[in-house]
């Protein structure tokens, strides 16, 4: 079996992807603190439909966070492995993070565009970087094979 190398783009993005699977566990941890402290929750004995609406939204906002945390975890470890659905998760991934980098150039003020700017910017670049027949060779998972 012939050993690949890894890029060194492609190293990084693996370590960026296994560094934010935390971030998303300690992003949500921090939201439902704020929701817990900065506002006054209902109580179950006052208003439980109230009540059992936050716990409804919470697990809501719970399952997504730790869904995201799951993919980039994943997501960072095929990119390591130089496995193919790491490519294309990371391919999918810095589409939508250049969607989200358009969103932000769109919104008034200027914290929101240099955010927008750095982030359109990030994602374009390992878009095509990722797209580069080299790089994209490298998750072929069977690199003997003449393609016709």
């Amino acid at each position: 079996m012939e050993s690949r190398t890894r890029p060194i783009g492609v190293t990084i993005l693996s370590l960026l992807a296994f560094a934010a699977s935390p971030l998303f566990v300690i992003l949500l941890a921090f939201l439902i603190y704020r929701i817990f402290t900065q506002a006054i929750p209902p109580k179950f004995n006052e208003d439980p439909g109230a009540f059992l609406w936050l716990f409804v939204w919470l697990g809501i906002l719970s399952t997504c966070f730790l869904a995201l945390a799951w993919v980039s975890y994943r997501a960072g470890l095929d990119l390591w492995n130089l496995k193919r659905q790491g490519l294309l998760l990371a391919v999918f991934t810095t589409l939508v993070f250049l969607l989200a980098g358009i969103a932000f150039l769109l919104i008034p003020g200027l914290s929101w565009k240099l955010s927008g700017a750095a982030v359109s910017l990030f994602s374009l670049f390992f878009l095509l970087y990722l797209r580069v027949p080299a790089i994209e060779q490298r998750f072929d998972p069977h690199p003997q094979r003449a393609r016709g």
